[in-house]
């Protein structure tokens, strides 16, 4: 059983996405439960990363959340930037064009991938055109769980058009550079909205 609500996996904090998972998986009767979160956890380590850049359609306060919950599985984030979106329904109204706009606004030479937050994503198709602009993985909320879940059930995972992730070698390490003590870098929101201020992160070495 795959969740697919990204903040409601993250929200409280490190370890209730897997119990999340555990239950709803035990309420259906599924043989395994997955949530974004656990699953973006697991794609990252697959692909060897863990230093990232992310784009996060939340406010402040659940985009931080959100960092925390990453920060918590060895994951550092780069930077980040938020897009003050109203709602579910504001997210996946975006189209894909400025999600990759705010990717490219966000790509950062120390970060290993873009992370996009978010289950309501609609990127599919636009992901592995993205990866090879940037020259580094794009993983998404929505990517990282569909490959998460034919993982736990071990179905084949190996569809090159869906992006990196789906067909990379387990075995590929990317080397980190590093960060200063501090270091923070803005970036120019594409949304432009009101309110939906640059998060700007001081990553730690």
């Amino acid at each position: 059983m795959a969740i697919g609500d990204h903040a409601g996996s993250f929200i409280l904090g490190p370890g209730h996405d897997v119990a999340q998972a555990q239950a709803v998986a035990a309420v259906c009767g599924a043989r395994a439960g997955a949530t974004p979160s656990t699953a973006i956890l697991a794609a990252l380590s697959h692909l060897g990363i863990s230093r990232v850049a992310v784009t996060s359609p939340y406010d402040a306060e659940m985009t931080a959340a959100g960092v925390a919950f990453l920060q918590s599985g060895d994951v550092e984030v780069a930077t980040a930037m938020q897009a003050s979106l109203a709602d579910e329904g504001a997210i996946s109204g975006v189209e894909a064009a400025l999600w990759a706009a705010a990717a490219r606004a966000l790509d950062h030479a120390d970060a290993e991938a873009i992370l996009m937050m978010s289950g309501g994503l609609r990127l599919g198709g636009v992901i592995h055109r993205l990866e090879a602009e940037l020259g580094k993985p794009v993983v998404t909320a929505p990517s990282a769980l569909v490959w998460h879940a034919c993982r736990l059930l071990g179905q084949a995972d190996d569809r090159p058009a869906l992006g990196l992730l789906f067909g990379a070698d387990p075995h590929r390490r990317r080397t980190a550079s590093h960060f200063g003590p501090e270091s923070v870098q803005r970036h120019q929101n594409p949304f432009g909205q009101p309110g939906a201020a640059d998060l700007c992160l001081r990553t730690r070495v």
